[in-house]
């Protein structure tokens, strides 16, 4: 059911790049437009830290031009499409209605939702950019570690544009009560923006485990950070409960044996 679910979500996602690609005059996102980017200019990496050839529903990431006459590259997000959202989710174990409502939420009761952890341990430079490397963990249920730590290396106003601003736009006006004492890092990469983003993403994963937000918004996320694919259940070996008889034979009474009778 997971792998059936996994498979309608990559459908629904790829779908909708086929339909953005024929609109952007075919300038799609598969492996030949980043083959045709790559050659175009010397660009800051996205790559996970390190390196991973898991697929996403969709590419999280894309190359695009600042403008016609701009040949260096950036990276743009692209999000998922909302009709991927719960299938995208139900492999990693939440229980999503639809984009915008949950099944069971994170945290509650009877949920089979991971635990993620994000942090922003610190920064590096890469063609002269400033990349800051957000570090994210899943763990399942059980507590056991269900995907192992994975990076990603992203550009402070990538951070802000694409997951800052979404959150506080799908929060509306309770942000303002989850995040006070967490606020985002200022414009400029001044001193302790490290910081600072390791402190708003570390609440922002609280908020996510503990229900707060919207599947879109978890969805958002994960699909953003690269989060590898979930495990495959065939690839874990099953578990087999021992099958009772179908009948059992009634016990029989076997009788003493006696012993030879003696000659008078």
């Amino acid at each position: 059911a997971m792998a059936g679910r996994l498979a309608a979500a990559h459908a629904v996602a790829n779908n909708g790049k086929r339909q953005q690609a024929a609109g952007r005059g075919g300038h799609g996102y598969g492996s030949e437009f980043r083959a045709q980017a790559a050659a175009a200019a010397p660009r800051p990496s996205i790559s996970r830290l390190p390196s991973s050839s898991s697929q996403l529903v969709g590419p999280a990431m894309s190359w695009v031009a600042a403008d016609e006459e701009d040949e260096e590259r950036f990276p743009q997000y692209e999000p998922l499409a909302p009709l991927a959202v719960s299938a995208f989710l139900g492999g990693y174990g939440y229980e999503a209605v639809d984009a915008t409502s949950w099944r069971v939420a994170p945290g509650a009761e009877g949920s089979t939702a991971p635990t993620l952890q994000i942090t922003v341990p610190d920064h590096e430079e890469q063609n002269g950019k400033t990349m800051y490397k957000v570090t994210c963990c899943l763990t399942d249920a059980s507590s056991e570690s269900m995907l192992a730590p994975w990076s990603v290396c992203r550009r402070l106003n990538s951070l802000r544009k694409d997951v800052h601003d979404a959150v506080k736009n799908g929060l509306g006006g309770s942000y303002t009560d989850r995040f006070a004492s967490t606020p985002f890092a200022f414009h400029g990469g001044m001193p302790g923006t490290t910081s600072r983003l390791n402190s708003w993403f570390g609440n922002l994963a609280s908020c996510i485990n503990a229900g707060h937000v919207s599947p879109t918004l978890v969805a958002l996320a994960l699909h953003y950070l690269e989060v590898p694919d979930p495990p495959d259940p065939a690839d874990r070996a099953p578990t087999i409960a021992p099958v009772p008889p179908l009948f059992t034979a009634a016990p029989t009474s076997v009788p003493a044996a006696r012993a030879p009778a003696r000659a008078p």
